[in-house]
């Protein structure tokens, strides 16, 4: 059996372990304003993309400030035809940064074709956030995921 100074130390060395343990974890990051929201910006500004070129893409519209809880987002996949499959099974989901809102929104999504030069193809879907706040939302279409950070006002 031991003895009650053996237990107090043991308590003190779990105690002294578990403080530094959560000295360690990462603060979670207060969002709740435009400018603390790092918003993804695309990698070509020319064409507004964002994403490798080998898989799904977005068109970060509007600097990545979204003015209410619903918006068309716009979305690229090497090889995707609007008339071979018109509504394509695209899922978004989204997490709320700083924060503990989620949502998942299921496809199918619908097609858009514009601009050959530009958009041509397209995969469009209506986004809907159920607040305002900073959100990383991830598409999965096929076998690529694509993530990226919105600032949505309402």
């Amino acid at each position: 059996m031991a003895s009650p100074r053996a237990k107090l130390l043991a308590f003190l060395f779990l105690l002294a372990f578990g403080l530094i343990a959560c000295g360690n974890l990462p603060a979670q990051q207060n969002l709740s304003s435009q400018d603390e929201c790092q918003v993804t910006k695309p990698g070509d500004p020319e064409t507004g993309l964002f994403g490798p070129p080998d898989g799904l893409q977005v068109f970060i519209s509007n600097g990545g400030i979204w003015s209410g809880l619903g918006e068309k987002v716009f979305w690229k996949y090497p090889g995707y035809s609007e008339t071979e499959e018109p509504r394509p099974d695209l899922r978004v989901t989204g997490e709320q940064l700083g924060a503990n809102a989620t949502f998942i929104q299921e496809g199918p999504a619908t097609n858009a074709f514009g601009n050959p030069d530009l958009l041509g193809s397209a995969i469009l879907t209506g986004v809907e956030i159920p607040q305002a706040g900073c959100w990383q939302l991830t598409g999965q279409y096929r076998d690529s995921q694509l993530s990226f950070v919105v600032w949505v006002g309402d």
